[in-house]
């Protein structure tokens, strides 16, 4: 059995084992026609996977991204995910990691963010996602006009806790509603 003293060590023989098993398999993604940040361009980055069958009834959240956004800058943090398709968050800096527990689970809530100009087919597909419990989902769908359509899907865990709030503030008179489209 062979050891590994670091991580890099383990990565490198890993990625050499790969490349004798498989091949050199590289996916090139084509230079993008369009001017830079033009809304055709967006769109263009937006796309689909060249490769990834588009045609499955559901997908996890991160999956779906992989298959509708693989072209798209992505940033990850702890609980939290970004596939920035619009470039809304472009300019975005890492911070501290500091965690927000909202719920008495042992998972973090998982805010999950997808950024994507209007018409693209991640715009088509999002009610396919298969949400786990503590995912909380954010669409941020932006028009060629900078318009940006915002929409939400929470799963079981953060719905309890947004029930709980609501319940807590009842007798202040607030309350939690959820417009959610149903998985089609």
């Amino acid at each position: 059995m062979k050891t590994f003293k670091t991580l890099d060590e383990l990565d490198a023989y890993n990625s050499k084992q790969f490349e004798m098993t498989f091949g050199s398999v590289k996916h090139q993604q084509p230079e993008n026609p369009f001017e830079k940040h033009s809304f055709d361009a967006l769109k263009f980055d937006a796309r689909p996977h060249d490769v990834f069958r588009l045609d499955w009834s559901n997908y996890s959240s991160l999956d779906f991204a992989d298959t509708f956004l693989p072209y798209v800058a992505g940033f990850r943090a702890k609980a939290s995910y970004v596939f920035d398709g619009a470039e809304l968050f472009k300019n975005s800096r890492k911070v501290s990691r500091k965690l927000l527990p909202l719920t008495k689970s042992d998972k973090l809530v998982t805010l999950i963010t997808y950024t994507y100009p209007k018409g693209v087919l991640a715009a088509e597909r999002k009610n396919r996602i298969s949400i786990k419990s503590h995912e909380a989902l954010v669409f941020l769908e932006v028009d060629e006009f900078g318009d940006i359509d915002m929409s939400f899907r929470f799963g079981r865990d953060f719905k309890s806790y947004l029930r709980g709030v609501s319940k807590a503030d009842s007798k202040k008179g607030s309350s939690t509603t959820s417009n959610e489209s149903p998985i089609v």
